[in-house]
């Protein structure tokens, strides 16, 4: 899987929705998130938002 294609979705979409859009399995430790939580456009609640994907997880994204 490319990160490239995770990246265009970041910035306004959270945790979970990454999840299930994408297929793969971010625990809270593997994002770096928005100051404030913000509205997800994806399932429109106020949660948390990844800005970024820690480096170690996105090595693990390779290999999927």
């Amino acid at each position: 899987m490319k990160y490239r294609a995770i990246k265009r979705s970041l910035d306004d979409i959270c945790r979970k929705c990454l999840n299930e859009e994408f297929h793969i399995d971010l625990e809270p430790v593997d994002c770096y998130y928005m100051m404030y939580p913000q509205k997800c456009r994806r399932c429109g609640e106020m949660k948390n938002i990844v800005t970024k994907i820690r480096w170690r997880k996105r090595i693990k994204l390779l290999f999927k």
